[in-house]
């Protein structure tokens, strides 16, 4: 641990006891930290660094309940497979706290930053983000009133859904789309469905090792709650089908993941995490929110026996996970730099006189200009280019549409570029199509566009999530890079349009 003016550093290997546990969480082969690790990360942080204002060994916020908004989780954490035996290290943890500008560390809010650098690689990357906004000394339903109506609301969830998942076929169709549960990480005791929602009881196994108690809130119960949004689509799902096959619900998994969909935590809007002791049994309930072609949004809480409650989620968004090898995407791809030297207060005076003599060449040169004839001027002026514009809003695209060609080509904009709204962007071989075409078996695939816009970074948080957006981006660069393994001919542009500043 480093203390510095603006910030707390926590930094360690991962411990091997936490890497044999996450062996038994596997996405498509890899043993990865689940979301739910972050989560009791980024509590746990917030809670250690919060402490530094309090007298030594004082527990004020240890079992407090962390609120947190803006969680974003960046990128997997991955770990080797038998580290011992294959002589892989154990990738490096570093968690950063940074306290805002109008705060100190005695009190939120505070960003909290989890890094991770493995073997092999040469700097610290993002994994996972998030806004400490407060810390409860008391969990938000202490009170008598509170816990009854908490105890309601569980209780009429339990009524709602009376349709009892086959927890065999439940992990045994996960396993087969790439979610593979090892016993840890098997914390479903029981599982009833309902229509967008599910209740499950959330059991840790009898061989908890001894460090397993140290987490805030073991991150095998909360993937348990987690790991039933997979019933729920299920029965989204099943509903299509016939009668006799909704009675299966679990059976119906593979169905829905037909196209090896696997759906993976991406972020949530808020988080509210307790501490639990990891030998309770937990009920969790689950909504669905959304469901959409790229993934789902729910909402869940985590309640002990008694019916308090230990969690609360909103808006978790699970996102599909591509099942293709994850390419590095260079940076000049995305943006580009250009520095300006500085001007010293000698070099200015020198500037000034040779700005005046600039000024005065670009006068007679202006007036010669403008006694040329119109049509040099036109001659002149670059074409409009045929572009693809994603991810703006609709408002903005029926303006466009509605302002007619000749307006959008004073845009820039020639009469064949495409205007798609955010949400409307296709998914994979569709994508694809959209970006190049066949031309002939000599030229092969060409690019349909000069140029290529992502707008969706400029919308505003009512209109679409930073996890969306970031999502519906990352697929159209994933989508050029397939492309340049397969096009002859040059890329051409691709822009993602941000609001503020990029810092270097």
């Amino acid at each position: 641990r480093s203390d510095e003016a603006d910030y707390v550093r926590y930094e360690s290997t991962l411990r091997k006891e936490v890497g044999g546990l996450l062996q038994d969480h596997v996405v498509l082969g890899n043993a990865l930290m689940p979301g739910a690790g972050f989560l009791d990360i980024l509590a746990a942080a917030g809670a250690a660094a919060t402490e530094r204002a309090h007298a030594p060994g004082s527990k004020s916020h240890t079992a407090a309940m962390v609120h947190m908004e803006d969680v974003l989780f960046e990128r997997p954490l991955s770990v080797p497979s038998k580290p011992e035996e294959s002589g892989s290290a154990l990738p490096c943890v570093r968690i950063q706290v940074d306290k805002s500008a109008e705060s100190d560390y005695s009190r939120p809010p505070m960003t909290v930053e989890i890094l991770s650098k493995s073997q092999g690689e040469q700097a610290f990357a993002t994994v996972g983000t998030g806004r400490v906004v407060s810390i409860d000394q008391a969990r938000p339903d202490a009170s008598a009133m509170a816990v009854c109506a908490a105890e309601e609301e569980l209780k009429s969830a339990k009524e709602r859904c009376t349709r009892a998942a086959d927890l065999e076929l439940f992990y045994g169709q996960l396993s087969q789309v790439g979610l593979r549960y090892g016993p840890r990480f098997q914390t479903v005791s029981d599982l009833q469905l309902g229509e967008g929602e599910a209740v499950a009881c959330l059991r840790l196994s009898s061989s908890m090792e001894p460090f397993e108690r140290g987490f805030r809130f073991h991150p095998a119960l909360l993937d348990g709650a987690f790991q039933t949004t997979a019933g729920i689509l299920a029965m989204a799902e099943a509903d299509k089908l016939s009668q006799q096959q909704l009675s299966k619900p679990s059976a119906q998994l593979a169905q829905l993941y037909r196209a090896k969909m696997v759906l993976v935590p991406m972020g949530a809007d808020k988080v509210s995490l307790g501490r639990c002791d990891a030998s309770e049994k937990l009920w969790s309930h689950v909504r669905l929110v959304k469901r959409d072609e790229m993934g789902a949004t729910i909402d869940l809480t985590l309640h002990d026996s008694t019916g308090q409650v230990l969690a609360a989620i909103k808006h978790l968004n699970l996102r599909q996970m591509d099942t293709t090898p994850v390419a590095e995407i260079p940076k000049e791809l995305l943006w580009h730099l250009e520095w300006q030297p500085a001007l010293t207060d000698q070099t200015t005076t020198s500037t000034n006189k040779e700005e005046e003599e600039e000024e005065d060449d670009n006068q007679e040169e202006t007036e010669a200009r403008e006694s040329q004839p119109t049509d040099t001027q036109e001659a002149e002026s670059a074409p409009p280019m045929r572009c693809l514009v994603f991810g703006m809003s609709s408002e903005l695209k029926n303006d466009l549409a509605s302002s007619g060609a000749e307006a959008r080509v004073g845009l820039g904009l020639a009469p064949e570029s495409r205007l798609l709204a955010f949400g409307e962007l296709p998914s994979d071989s569709e994508l694809e199509a959209l970006l190049a075409a066949q031309e002939d078996e000599a030229t092969g695939r060409q690019y349909l566009w000069d140029a290529i816009l992502y707008l969706g970074g400029l919308l505003r948080r009512q209109e679409a999530s930073e996890v969306d957006v970031l999502n519906e981006a990352l697929c159209l660069t994933q989508a050029m890079l397939a492309l340049g393994r397969k096009v002859r001919q040059n890329a051409p542009p691709m822009w993602l349009l941000t609001a503020g500043v990029v810092q270097p």
